[in-house]
């Protein structure tokens, strides 16, 4: 049975106050998929973060909405603080 623990992810400490590279989206991305492949939650908090750019949300969340079925993905990815202006 996988092990269902939730990892918090600071996008503040990954990337910095600035999103807007979908290189940075994909390493935001590589570290989430690994993560769900080993049976965790994943929690994206994205506090503190001041601008989050299209190109850098596609490759880090909208690659993985797309790479898996929804019922894998609900429930497993939980993103927050990420609101507009």
């Amino acid at each position: 049975m996988p092990n269902l623990d939730t990892v918090h992810l600071s996008v503040l400490i990954l990337v910095g106050p600035v999103c807007s590279t979908s290189y940075d989206g994909q390493r935001v991305n590589a570290l989430v998929e690994s993560l769900l492949n080993q049976g965790f939650s994943v929690k994206l908090d994205f506090y503190g973060v001041k601008l989050v750019t299209p190109s850098f949300y596609a490759a880090s969340v909208g690659d993985l909405q797309s790479s898996r079925p929804s019922a894998f993905i609900d429930g497993r990815i939980t993103i927050s603080d990420l609101s507009s202006p």
